[in-house]
Formats: structure tokens, sequence, C-alpha cells
């Protein structure tokens, strides 16, 4: 990978790894670190009580958003968001997809693949051409759960919409940008629960989406910060939901470190 896209790569998953897996990682930029501190001071608070899987589902129902804080090479919470939006299905809820994972310039492309005029591989070397940053083959990342979740949209009908342009703008402009974005999705699929997969350091603390957009929402963090899982009690059930700083966390990720 040539030294100036692994830069903007790391860059754009650090935004939302608060505790990723274990790998070894560049410094972090002064600015990346400063965002990424306030989203774990948030969230560093007391957990509440445990919530199982049909309480979760019950308080969807209720919400217009659901915001799903992704890190982005962590296949575990990926596995965990993948089932979570099944369950969704299999509960007759709708949704439509606000993804950070491709760019407001492809949209019209991912489009055609979701239409089925075009297939993946078609999709994947457009976005590739365009932009070499591309979350959908970057093996930094998770590039097939993002694959996925655009196969699964296209088996399903789910409309997806890009949350924002690729490659990134600075980010006070992105935290702006994104609220007027998941809005006029809102608007425009009224029946619909809108599903906002996004780096989880988005959602408090610095860019403070979640508030900024203003609409009724459960909010699901992604890997939980090593501080939040210090305050982990006891063995937490797999299904299990455990509240902290106005968030959801999967059981998985808030086990109590070693």
């Amino acid at each position: 990978m040539p030294p100036l896209r692994a830069l903007v790569t790391f860059a754009a998953g650090l935004l939302a790894a608060c505790a990723g897996p274990s790998r070894t990682q560049p410094a972090v930029p002064a600015e990346l670190q400063a965002y990424q501190d306030r989203f774990v001071k948030a969230v560093d608070t007391p957990f509440g009580n445990v919530l199982g899987r049909p309480q979760v589902l019950q308080q969807i129902r209720g919400a217009r958003v659901l915001w799903l804080g992704d890190t982005h090479n962590s296949s575990r919470l990926h596995a965990l968001q993948s089932e979570l939006l099944r369950d969704l299905r299999e509960a007759g809820i709708q949704f439509t997809l606000v993804l950070e994972c491709i760019g407001t310039e492809d949209q019209a492309t991912v489009q055609k693949y979701l239409s089925g005029a075009s297939e993946l591989q078609d999709l994947r070397r457009a976005v590739r051409a365009r932009w070499d940053g591309s979350w959908l083959d970057d093996p930094d990342l998770d590039p097939f759960f993002y694959r996925s979740l655009l196969q699964t949209a296209k088996r399903t009908q789910t409309p997806v919409f890009a949350l924002e342009p690729t490659p990134r703008r600075p980010l006070p402009e992105r935290d702006a940008a994104m609220p007027e974005v998941v809005r006029a999705v809102a608007a425009a699929h009224p029946e619909r629960l809108v599903v906002v997969l996004v780096g989880q350091a988005h959602l408090v603390g610095g860019g403070d989406v979640v508030r900024s957009t203003g609409l009724p929402s459960v909010v699901v963090g992604g890997e939980a910060p090593l501080s939040l899982r210090r305050r982990v009690a006891d063995e937490v059930d797999q299904d299990a939901f455990l509240p902290a700083g106005g968030l959801l966390w999967f059981g998985p990720v808030c086990r109590r470190p070693s």
C-alpha cells in the first residue's frame, strides 16, 4: 500500500477505534487522539441494568434512528451488528441503511448494483478506480463485512445511502454534514427506520452527531473502551446489552479485561 494511502486509511479507521482488535498501529495524530479521547470520556460512566435482546428490539421499534458505532477492523463487532440487523428483519422492522463505508460520489454506482444492473465486482472496481482507499477492498479494515452489507441490501431490497463524501473532509465539516444527511433520509423514508453505520467516535463527545441530528434514537456502541470494560463486574451474557454513557453496548464487547 502506498504510504499516503496507508495514512489516509488508518486515519479514517481510527475515528471509530477505541478498543479494536490487537494489532500494531502507527502513532495517532494529535487531533485524532483528542477526538477519540472526548468520545471515551463521554461514554466512561457506570453501567445501567442489563437489557435483553427483546427489550432492545422494543426500544428500536420506538426510535426513528438506530446508530451503530463502527470500529472498522473488528470482525467480532461486525458479526454482532450483522446479527442485530438480521433480528430487525425477522421482527418485521423495515429500515434503510446510511453507510460511512461508501461515498456520496458513488451513490449512483451503488444504486446500479442494488438494482441488479451490475455485479459486486463491477461496483468494487468502479469505487476503487475513483478512490483507492475504498473500504470495499481495504485489507486493513474488514472489507468483507462492508461488501456483505451491500449484498444483503440487494437481496432484501433495502435502500442504501452514502453518509458523506470520500475521500474524507476535515472532521468539523464531516460532523456538521452527517446530521443533515440522516434527517434527509428519514424525511424521504418515513415508513422505515434509519440505520446509520458510522465510526463510533462521531456519535458522542467530539462529534456528537446523534444529538445534532435531533431525532429519537437508539445508539449502540462499537468496541467498548478499556476504561469502560474495567467497570464490568460479572461475566456478560452473549445476548445481553449494557447501557453506559447514553449508548448500548453488545455484551461480548464488554468483557472485563483479564
